[in-house]
């Protein structure tokens, strides 16, 4: 929800108008035309009320391209659920232009869940302009605040990586009440660089960055004490493609029928297979992989057991920081492009030593991202391809079939009702369903195979806790990857004094403190941070991109 300012002129722009407009934009070819921003300057003043009003200064040059003026978008949802999102509100949106140019506001409209703002007139071309012209665009945000347990946060994209031309001469100050800590992030999406510059006192905080690329962004967040501002409910409402009554029923059936089958589907596969396959691992398996097929998540842990087997082939080595006894230090000992370094591994050897020979825990979690920690985890699932573990889609095929039956009997019935267009929307829903069932149910995530696998991993870690046959306690690696911790395993103390490792008591990976803090830190790093909700944490640990606000705009 938005609303303008008494003094817009109210102009009525269809869809497809501005459809139009943006497409005639054409943002992305604005970089190649010479076409910029110059200066880029936000002043965002968090209110006692919780809301915030922020003006945005922006000096674009349009070069030699004549043009109506500025379009800018900036996203409403701040976390789009299945079902729920949560939103935010603009309102009093005004536009003046100190350089001259004509800043009546042509549209105003929200399209797909971007606030759409259109700047100058488009059908009178006597108010074209070129070159550079400065428009200061101001609005009050409602919803933006997220409260946690011990802090109040206010975390956004000032700068969105839509933009499409580069940037120079960044700047952000944001005012509170009251401030206890600022965090600020700049580059590509996702990413958590930090700024050029982010400072702040008791009730200011500025940021600054020289440049930015075409598609970079900056990402900003503030931490304000409980009780400085009220921050109120947050905006949550059902997403509007979702209908009532009727389509929770019929997607509600779909999920009844989609459990009653997979479960029914695996219970006979798993019978079948147990004479079909025999009792061993593939021989090409290593813990990675194993664990990931163990947990069907990307875990912490993941990364922890690579680390450990890259020690025990003598590709790296650890040892105690003699300075910090809680910390430990991991080298480079061999060139790791020889053919017994996996792809995964090499990556991670990548982005563990990019900075010296010698790394940490905390640098470690610095120079990793959730999006090289998902690069790392495809290429480890990648290595059970030839193994067979993954299925080709046959079972999917039959699941979909299935529930794209129903959804076309829904469909058929639900037109008589409702129209094509209700239909229809179930019907696609239902087929969503079912690729999410299908997705985080085993069906398509393993083959026959890759389910044996997985029920043999199950017995491996039980037998490892209680010293069964097929333990595999005595290979750190594995026993990382499957998550047993080492007090958990019968006889642990025994097991610990065999691996003293350069004469330490006890090494990093049965180190239940230092496992957590690893866990703890890794987490952080290779989870998208999401501004949907509260609760307790820590301030930090954010990335370009992760907050609310930011989008793009350009030319039009």
């Amino acid at each position: 929800m938005f609303t303008a300012s008494p003094a817009v002129r109210r102009t009525s722009v269809g869809l497809a108008t501005i459809t139009a407009a943006l497409t005639a934009a054409a943002p992305a070819s604005a970089s190649s035309s010479g076409e910029s921003i110059t200066e880029y300057a936000t002043e965002a003043e968090i209110n006692p009320d919780g809301t915030v009003s922020i003006v945005e200064s922006i000096t674009y040059d349009f070069a030699s391209n004549s043009s109506p003026g500025l379009y800018r978008e900036i996203p409403l949802v701040l976390d789009d659920g299945i079902i729920r999102q949560r939103r935010i509100e603009i309102e009093d949106v005004e536009v003046s232009s100190p350089s001259g140019a004509d800043s009546t506001i042509d549209g105003l409209s929200e399209e797909r869940g971007n606030l759409v703002l259109l700047v100058g007139e488009e059908d009178d071309p006597s108010t074209d302009v070129t070159g550079e012209q400065t428009y200061d665009i101001s609005y009050t945000v409602h919803g933006a605040l997220t409260e946690f347990d011990d802090y109040d946060e206010f975390y956004w994209d000032f700068v969105g990586t839509e933009w499409e031309v580069p940037k120079d001469n960044i700047s952000v100050e944001i005012t509170a009440p009251e401030i206890t800590n600022v965090d600020c992030y700049a580059g590509d999406e996702g990413t958590d660089s930090p700024c050029e510059s982010a400072e702040h006192d008791e009730t200011t905080a500025t940021m600054d960055e020289p440049y930015l690329f075409d598609s970079d962004g900056l990402t900003a967040a503030v931490a304000l004490p409980k009780g400085a501002v009220d921050v109120g409910e947050p905006i949550v409402e059902v997403r509007p493609s979702l209908r009532p009554s009727l389509l929770f029923l019929l997607i509600a059936g779909a999920c009844l029928v989609a459990v009653v089958f997979v479960a029914a589907y695996r219970k006979f596969r798993t019978s079948a297979d147990r004479n079909a396959f025999n009792d061993a691992l593939p021989p090409a398996m290593g813990p990675a992989l194993a664990g990931q097929i163990h947990n069907a998540t990307m875990r912490s842990g993941m990364f922890l057991a690579m680390v450990v087997q890259l020690e025990e082939r003598g590709i790296i080595s650890s040892e105690l920081d003699p300075h910090d006894p809680f910390r430990w230090l991991f080298t480079l000992r061999r060139d790791p492009n020889g053919p017994d370094v996996s792809p995964p591994e090499r990556e991670l050897i990548a982005v563990m030593f990019r900075r010296a020979s010698t790394t940490d825990l905390k640098l470690l979690a610095k120079e990793m991202t959730p999006k090289k920690a998902a690069e790392i985890r495809k290429m480890v699932l990648q290595e059970g391809v030839p193994m067979g573990l993954w299925s080709h889609g046959k079972g999917a095929v039959k699941i979909l079939a299935v529930l794209g039956l129903f959804g076309l009997a829904a469909y058929v019935f639900v037109q008589g009702l409702e129209g094509a267009e209700s239909g229809l929307l179930i019907a696609v829903t239902l087929l969503v369903t079912a690729i999410l069932v299908t997705r985080y149910g085993r069906v398509t995530l393993f083959s026959r195979y890759g389910s044996h696998v997985h029920g043999l991993l199950k017995q491996i870690r039980k037998d490892t806790i209680t010293g069964g046959p097929r333990s595999v306690a005595q290979y750190p690696s594995w026993a990382v990857a499957l998550d047993v911790e080492n007090n958990a395993v019968e006889g642990a103390p025994d097991l610990i004094q065999s691996h003293q490792w350069h004469g330490r008591h006890r090494p990093y990976y049965y180190d239940h403190a230092y496992r957590r803090s690893w866990n703890d830190t890794m987490r952080k790093s290779i989870t998208p941070r999401s501004s949907s909700s509260g609760g307790s944490g820590s301030f930090g640990g954010g990335s370009v991109g992760g907050g609310g606000g930011g989008g793009g705009g350009g030319s039009r």
